[in-house]
């Protein structure tokens, strides 16, 4: 139910989860090599190209070539990425309300804090430390 919830709520921004996650990979790490953007949210490179295309003709990321090796690519979202992204964690956001509305205040916080938890022991390394 949180995946379709939220699979529509960033579909009415125009992305998908992976895009999404791509965009906010970018955001929380700065900019990163293709082959770093694959292995961080554990993505197929050939489907990230297929993402990172999509992203590109979006005007949501640059791709500019690595100035000690021209042949990698070097990815950074750019304002529009920037803005999409802003757009889409607030749709999340609401979606996420919504999933969590039958709870009451009390019960959502004990929720969340023991998913952090058990994400946290689940997946202590953060992504941008990989």
């Amino acid at each position: 139910m949180a995946r379709r919830l939220c699979g529509e709520a960033l579909a009415e921004v125009g992305l998908t989860q992976a895009e999404h996650g791509i965009l906010a990979c970018l955001r929380e790490c700065g900019p990163l090599m293709q082959r770093d953007v694959a292995e961080r949210l554990a993505l197929d490179p050939g489907d990230l190209v297929t993402y990172l295309d999509k992203l590109e003709a979006l005007e949501a990321i640059s791709r500019t070539p690595d100035k000690k090796d021209r042949r990698r690519r070097v990815i950074e979202p750019t304002a529009l990425g920037n803005e999409l992204l802003t757009r889409a964690d607030d749709a999340l956001a609401t979606a996420t309300a919504r999933l969590l509305d039958p709870l009451d205040p009390a019960e959502t916080t004990h929720l969340m804090a023991v998913l952090t938890r058990l994400l946290g022991a689940h997946d202590p390394a953060h992504w941008c430390e990989i």
